[in-house]
């Protein structure tokens, strides 16, 4: 299901009251509109992305938005593209195979004539073309929230590993469970990663270390002021640790995804109108790096409102590629 607002991943950053219940009410009214509550398993489909922008259930969400692309020879210092990747697109996450294929997740509005479906752009060329395909998911029927909010782990045997947001209904809210599948396109359910005991698990996005595995969230209600940090021995089960919060400047952002880097590990976040990094060697402790990797540009006819939800990914020829997230002007 569509969770997101105005700030869509909102990980690693307090919801204000307005924002969480901008997404409840996103989250009743897609349910109530579409087939979110599945009765037969998501088909894996071949689809064209639509051009432009259409209406939705509120004034923010993937039907308004649009996924840009830029490059980096360092993972700093960006330039964009101005290849528009697709329209009606959100909360993108990134990982890069073996054999250098690079598999854009995201949350498709409109998607082979249904909506709010997570799909994959797959690239053999270093992000210059892209075919798009339905994902093909199993164990998210019978009445559970469509799976949203990608992230994605490619294992060291090839499997592919998915996060995503859902809800079973029982009145504990949304939560994280994990998928799994050998092509990344066909997903399995395999269980719940991460529950917050009532409380809303949103956007997930998750870091492998050599010591375990890192986990980051927003959440949802309750009061609370940073975002879920949990971690796993093997990325299956989450164990919650104290909430987290990256603050550069004074200023808090709002995590997205984190990725492996020579020396350690770089995470990136957003504050809707500029992105930012932060650097760790463990996984566990963040210190912000100098200056900024993108910003707003106001003169672009591509591009305006908010610069958000940046997904990186080192590539085989190690240059970096972000897919970041705009309003379709």
């Amino acid at each position: 299901m569509y969770f997101k607002q105005e700030t869509s991943r909102l990980v690693q950053g307090p919801l204000t009251q307005e924002q969480y219940s901008q997404k409840k009410q996103s989250f009743q009214q897609t349910t109530n509109q579409q087939d979110s509550r599945q009765q037969f398993e998501q088909k894996s489909v071949d689809f064209t992305p639509p051009t432009g922008k259409t209406t939705g259930p509120g004034q923010n969400g993937p039907w308004v938005m649009r996924l840009m692309s830029a490059k980096s020879t360092d993972g700093l210092n960006f330039t964009r593209t101005n290849q528009v990747i697709t329209d009606q697109g959100d909360v993108p996450d990134l990982a890069v195979d073996k054999n250098g294929k690079i598999y854009l997740y995201y949350v498709g509005w409109t998607v082979a004539g249904e909506q709010n479906k997570t799909v994959v752009a797959i690239s053999e060329d270093n992000g210059k073309t892209w075919i798009y395909k339905k994902l093909g998911l199993i164990g998210f029927e019978g009445g559970m929230a469509a799976a949203v909010d990608p992230d994605i782990q490619i294992l060291d045997d090839g499997t592919f590993r998915l996060y995503v947001t859902s809800d079973p209904e029982d009145g504990q809210g949304p939560r994280t469970y994990y998928a799994e599948g050998k092509d990344g396109i066909n997903f399995t359910k395999m269980g719940v990663a991460f529950s917050g005991s009532g409380r809303f698990v949103l956007d997930p996005s998750t870091l492998r270390t050599p010591s375990g595995w890192h986990f980051f969230a927003g959440v949802g209600g309750g009061g609370i002021e940073k975002g879920w940090h949990a971690t796993s021995e093997d990325g299956k089960t989450f164990t919650q640790q104290e909430y987290k919060e990256f603050v550069k400047d004074g200023k808090g952002y709002i995590f997205t995804n984190a990725i492996a880097i020579p020396g350690g590990y770089r995470a990136y976040a957003f504050d809707n109108r500029t992105i930012v990094s932060f650097f760790s060697t463990d996984g566990e402790n963040w210190t912000a790096e100098d200056g900024v990797r993108l910003t707003l540009d106001p003169s672009s006819q591509l591009e305006t409102g908010v610069l958000k939800d940046p997904a990186v990914a080192r590539l085989s020829d190690g240059s970096y590629l972000m897919v970041y997230v705009t309003k379709i002007p």
